[in-house]
Order: C-alpha cells, then sequence, then structure tokens
C-alpha cells in the first residue's frame, strides 16, 4: 500500500497543516518506531518501510516520520492499522514519490490512492444437508437472519450500510436479485443499492472482493456481503413450454444438475462437474484411495473443530418451521462419523467405471454467509474492531481449462500472491474449497501446499458445499482460523465450473 506522498520541501522537526486532522511534524530520528498512542490507549505499531516512523496519533498533532525530504501533500489520514498501512487522498499533484520509492508522473488532479478494506465480521448458518434441516426456507429467508444477527454483533444499523453485493448461484428468478431482498427483509434504507454476482462456486468470494474495490477506490465505506445458496429448492423446467408442445413429451430439466454443465458445451463435450473431475483424477494420475483417504482426513478435522467449539463464532442458530412450531438449527449436519477409508470403499462410483464416489465429492447443500466490510474511516466512526484487513493487491479473479477447473484456484492463489509481493512460505493458513478430494489433492500437488496449514479444520468435503455460500464461508472461516492460532497471514482460493478461479489475501490486525 502507498505511504507517503510529498509535495513540498520540508525539514526535520518542521510542521505542516495536514488537511484538518491536525498537524504533521517531520521526525529528526529515522528508523525509530515507537508506542502509537490514541487517548491513552496503545494501539499498534507502526513502522514505516523505508526506516521511517510513526510515533504518536491522538486528537492532538500527531507525528509523523519521513524517511527524506520531498512535498507534503493533503493527507486525509483515517486510522492507524497494522504495519506500514496509512491510507490517504492526494490533491493536485504533479509528481508523486511513495514510501517504496516508487515515482509516478503525471498524476491526475484529484487522484485517489486506493485505501485498505477490513474484514469486520463474518457469521453464517450452519450448513444444511440436501433436503434437510434449512429445506422448509427459501434462501433469502435464513439469509436474513444471518445478516440481521451480524449487524446486531457489530452493533451497526442497517441504515449505515452504503452497499450489499451477494454471491447466489441458483437464483430463483420469483426473487431476482437476493442481495435486494435480503436488504429489504433487514431494513436497508431504499436508497442503498444490492447487487448479486454469479459467478459459479466463486460467487460470494467475488463479491467479498468486489466489496474490497469498492472500499478501495472510495465509493463505499460500510458493505455488507452475502453468500447465499438453496440447493434442495433448486427448480426444474420445462423448455419449451411457454409456447406449447405440438407433438411429443415435454421434459423436465434439473437446473441443479444442468448448472454444473457450466456452459461446457461451448468448447467441446459438455461436461457435468463429475466428468471434470474424473478427468482430473485421470491427467493427474490421483488414485481413489488417496481420495478416499483424504475425504476421511477433511470428515475428522470438520468433526474435531465442531467438537471443539471452532466454529461456534461463526454460526447463526436459525428457527426453521415445523408442525410443532419451530425447531432451532445450529449445528453443521453434514460431516460423518463413523468415516473411514474402508465405510468408503465400499460406496459405489458415480459413473461406471469411475472413482468419484459420493464420499470423496462435495455434497449438494444449504447456507447462507453475511460479512461486514469497512473502510478505516467507517472503523472509526462506529468504532469497529476488525477481524483481518483484505490486501486489496492481494485479491484475484483468474480463468483456465475448463475441463481441468480445480488448476484455477492455484492460479488464482498465486495471483493474489504475485500481486501482494508474497509466495506461498508466506502464508500460515490457506483455505481452499473442496469440490472434489481429487481437485484439492491435484491443487495441493500443484501449489506446493502443506497439509498442515491446509483447511485445518476440514473444508467442502466434509462440511459440505452450498455453492454461492462457500467463497465467502471460507474467507470469513480463515479470518477467524488465524486469530484462533494468533497466526497473521493468510489466503483463500475457490474454483469454479468453467474453469474460473477467485482468491483473496488477509492479514491480522
Amino acid at each position: 500500500m502507498h505511504q507517503l506522498v510529498v509535495r513540498r520541501e520540508v525539514s526535520p522537526g518542521e510542521r505542516v497543516h495536514a488537511g484538518g486532522l491536525g498537524q504533521i511534524k517531520i521526525c529528526d530520528v529515522l528508523g525509530e518506531v515507537r508506542r502509537l498512542e490514541r487517548k491513552t490507549r496503545v494501539r499498534r505499531w507502526i513502522r514505516c518501510s523505508c526506516g521511517g516512523c510513526v510515533t504518536e496519533l491522538c486528537d492532538e498533532p500527531f507525528v509523523l516520520g519521513l524517511p527524506f525530504g520531498g512535498e507534503i501533500s493533503r493527507l486525509n489520514i483515517g486510522r492507524f492499522i497494522g504495519h506500514s498501512r496509512v491510507s490517504f487522498s492526494i490533491a493536485n499533484l504533479t509528481n508523486v514519490r511513495y514510501c517504496k520509492y516508487r515515482t509516478i508522473t503525471n498524476a491526475t488532479r484529484e487522484s485517489t490512492v486506493s485505501r485498505d478494506a477490513f474484514l469486520i465480521e463474518g457469521v453464517r448458518t450452519p450448513i444444511g444437508k440436501f433436503g434437510g434441516s434449512l429445506q422448509p426456507l427459501r434462501a433469502t429467508e435464513f439469509a436474513s437472519d444471518v445478516a440481521t444477527a451480524l449487524l446486531d454483533r457489530v452493533n451497526i444499523d442497517a441504515g449505515a450500510l452504503d452497499l450489499i453485493i451477494g454471491g447466489m448461484v441458483l437464483q430463483d428468478m420469483t426473487e431476482s436479485n437476493p442481495a435486494r431482498i435480503v436488504g429489504m427483509r433487514i431494513g436497508v434504507p431504499e436508497s442503498v443499492a444490492a447487487f448479486t454476482i454469479n459467478m459459479q462456486c466463486c460467487s460470494s468470494m467475488t463479491a467479498l472482493i468486489q466489496a474490497t474495490y469498492q472500499i478501495a477506490v472510495g465509493a463505499a465505506d460500510l458493505v455488507m456481503v452475502l453468500g447465499l445458496e438453496s440447493m434442495s429448492n433448486a427448480p426444474h423446467m420445462v423448455p419449451g413450454s411457454r409456447w406449447g408442445h405440438r407433438l411429443g413429451h415435454g421434459e423436465f430439466l434439473d437446473t441443479l444438475r444442468e448448472c454444473t454443465l457450466a456452459g461446457s458445451g461451448m468448447w467441446g463435450e459438455p461436461m457435468h462437474m463429475i466428468d471434470v473431475a474424473e478427468h482430473h483424477a485421470e491427467v493427474d494420475g490421483i488414485s481413489r484411495q488417496q481420495m478416499d483417504e483424504y475425504a476421511v482426513v477433511t470428515h475428522e478435522r470438520a468433526l474435531a473443530a465442531i467438537a471443539a467449539g471452532r466454529f461456534d463464532d461463526e454460526v447463526v442458530p436459525i428457527k426453521v418451521p415445523s408442525r410443532g412450531g419451530s425447531v432451532l438449527f445450529d449445528t453443521d449436519e453434514n460431516p460423518r462419523t463413523g468415516t473411514t477409508v474402508e465405510v468408503l470403499g465400499r460406496l459405489p462410483s458415480v459413473q461406471p467405471g469411475g472413482v468419484i464416489t459420493a464420499g470423496n465429492a462435495a455434497t449438494l447443500n444449504d447456507g447462507a454467509a453475511a460479512a461486514i466490510i469497512a473502510s478505516a474511516n467507517a472503523m472509526n466512526r462506529y468504532d469497529l474492531e476488525p477481524l483481518a484487513r483484505i490486501v486489496t493487491e492481494g485479491t484475484a479473479l483468474v480463468g483456465c481449462d475448463p475441463n481441468l477447473m480445480g488448476y484455477s484456484c492455484v492460479d488464482a492463489l498465486n495471483a493474489a500472491l504475485k500481486g501482494a509481493d508474497k509466495t506461498v512460505a508466506d502464508l500460515d493458513l490457506i483455505e481452499c474449497n473442496e469440490g472434489f478430494a481429487v481437485q484439492l489433492l491435484a491443487c495441493e500437488e500443484m501449489g506446493g501446499w502443506d497439509r498442515e496449514r491446509l483447511n485445518v479444520d476440514g473444508g467442502s468435503v466434509g462440511l459440505g458445499h452450498p455453492v454461492g455460500m462457500s467463497g465467502l464461508r471460507i474467507a470469513v472461516h480463515l479470518a477467524k482460523a488465524l486469530r484462533q492460532r494468533d497466526l497473521t497471514f493468510g489466503g483463500a482460493t475457490i474454483p469454479a465450473g468453467s474453469g474460473l478461479g477467485a482468491a483473496v489475501l488477509l492479514e491480522t490486525v
């Protein structure tokens, strides 16, 4: 992130005006890092990557160390959080030198440096089985419950939101643009816009990335991100029925099955996701035994996380109507106890002679997740504490061979790491969505990922995969898993049908 903008020659010790926020004092002791305080509370240590220092931040003049002479422009500084993170606007500049010794010439008037976006909080429903506990509810209904619980948790009124961005794959046209529907349900003002992304399994992670961009360019300060899916309620279609079937039978098409084609007929033989998974197994030389062994691992990790309460902070119980009134659904119902390689080995393959089974593939599921993304200005205004900083330059959307779509999550994570000038070795934890065990194993090998840092609390083969929810779920869980383990840096990545991938890097603050 760009740090310090210069616009007028200054000398050590000189004070200059700083956009109504007080004054800047140029520190004459370069490389020094002192305690950073705000209203007598120690907040963070700030170290300039070039050796300067921030020595004081309070309601009176604050002190900011510059590692070089130069020109000072107007700075609009919201809040100092993390290491070497300062965000501001630039006014009337023609030549700007940044803290990392990079020079931009002929910058436009009133240019804006991208601002940091922060993941404040995220919650989700328990993940329901196909036709399970969440089946009686529409996706917008249980997503609204989650969104309301999220606002209550962070103590923010719905009217404070600037934008809602959702991700959903199997959108019901009776409630098109579900992000808008949820916004109306939870009391968001009519003037607040909302839109819903369908990028297959990448949908809600893409929504998270778009929220980050909205904040980075200054278009919004407080954004709600949603990921929702009710695969149990995916409708059937009768193509041609609008104009009548003059001769022959009308065929019902299952939208749940058809959506997995993801337009694959455009580039050759139409391939459902099962076909793609079988293709991965053949190309990558991964056996059913290896897949079943990994499936056991992900179930065991998911069950261990549930037992240890590591999901308690993110799961919101949902009231589901029943004949007796209502029941409270509060625990992921997909992970199976007693899952062993021997048990999985007795399951039939989905395709004759194939290696993909119901045991080593992610299941069909229902669920929703919601998160609040904020700028530093919004955190100051509403007294919010973040879970993590979203590394704006560490976000990526990519494409790859649709018939080997699993590779896209490696490509996306690598692109995010490159953008942030990081490597896989810098990641304390990795969350990769598991469409199939074979896809995860192929990516683990291709990406050089360490199993001990990968999906440490289980993945979608164990927990389930509500396709519109999963991208946001793994990003939120990554932030919480990092905090639970006192770690700093992680990456979340997800592949999608038609050869798409998304990734985001998070840094705890």
